[in-house]
C-alpha cells in the first residue's frame, strides 16, 4: 500500500494479478487509484475484501475452477482487461466525486 498518513483511504484502480498464499487463499497484486505504478502493491484478500465488484470481474475474466494451486502460484490478467476495468472504475469514481 502506498506510504501515506493512517487517516488516508485508497481507492483500488484494478487488481493487475492474483497469486496463491501458504496460508491457503488469494494475494492481489494492486494498482492503487492516483498512485504510480511503482507504489503498485500485493495485498491478502481481506485488505481489500470490499472490492467485492472488481474481485468478482476478475475471477470472471480469470476463470474460476476448484484446482489445488501450489504455493505462488500465479494469474496475470491481461492488459486488454485492466485498461477496460482501469477506464470503467475511472468513470465510476468520478461519478461519486460528482455526487458527495
Amino acid at each position: 500500500m502506498p506510504k501515506q498518513p493512517k487517516s488516508e483511504v485508497y481507492e483500488v484502480e484494478v487488481v493487475l494479478a492474483a497469486r496463491f498464499n501458504d496460508k491457503g487463499g488469494w494475494d492481489y497484486l494492486v494498482k492503487w487509484w492516483g498512485y504510480p505504478e511503482s507504489d503498485n502493491s500485493w495485498e491478502p484478500e481481506g485488505n481489500i475484501h470490499q472490492c467485492e465488484r472488481l474481485l468478482g470481474s476478475f475471477w470472471d475474466f480469470i476463470g474460476r475452477n476448484d484446482d489445488d494451486y501450489p504455493v505462488g502460484y500465479q494469474v496475470n490478467a491481461t492488459r486488454e482487461w485492466i485498461s477496460a476495468y482501469s477506464i470503467f472504475n475511472a468513470k465510476h469514481i468520478s461519478s461519486l466525486a460528482l455526487t458527495t
